[in-house]
C-alpha cells in the first residue's frame, strides 16, 4: 500500500516535471514560484498545494483549448476540452489526485524555504 501511494507520488512528479511538454513544464514551475513567494508561512502549505492542483488543472484546459485550430472562431473547442478535463478528472483516482497535491506542496515547500534561507536578515 505505501509502495503504491509513494510509486503514485514519484509517477506523478515524473509527469508534471519531466515528462510533459516544455510550456507546461515551465507553467507548473511559474505556479510553484508564485505560490511559493504569496505563501506568508509554511502553515498553508496543504492549502498552496490544492491551490497549485487547481491553477495547473485549469492551465492545462486553457492550454488545450487554445492549441486547437479554429479555437479563435467559436467557443467549441472550449466546451469540448472542459467536458472531456471534467471527464479525465472524473476517471482519476482519489490517490492520483493526492498524489499530485503532495507533489506541488512539496515543491513549494522546498522553493519556499530556500526563499527563507535566502533572504532571512
Amino acid at each position: 500500500m505505501l509502495n503504491n501511494f509513494i510509486s503514485d507520488v514519484i509517477g506523478a512528479f515524473q509527469t508534471i516535471f519531466l515528462q510533459g511538454d516544455i510550456v507546461m513544464i515551465a507553467v507548473a514551475v511559474a505556479i510553484v514560484l508564485i505560490l511559493a513567494f504569496v505563501q506568508r508561512g509554511l502553515g498553508h502549505i496543504l492549502t498552496m498545494g490544492v491551490l497549485a492542483l487547481v491553477l495547473f488543472g485549469a492551465a492545462n484546459v486553457i492550454r488545450a483549448a487554445v492549441a486547437t485550430p479554429g479555437a479563435e472562431a467559436s467557443a467549441s473547442p472550449w466546451v469540448s476540452q472542459l467536458e472531456s478535463g471534467w471527464t479525465n478528472f472524473t476517471a482519476m483516482s482519489a490517490g492520483t489526485l493526492v498524489s499530485y497535491m503532495i507533489v506541488f506542496a512539496l515543491a513549494i515547500f522546498i522553493v519556499s524555504a530556500v526563499k527563507g534561507a535566502v533572504l532571512r536578515d
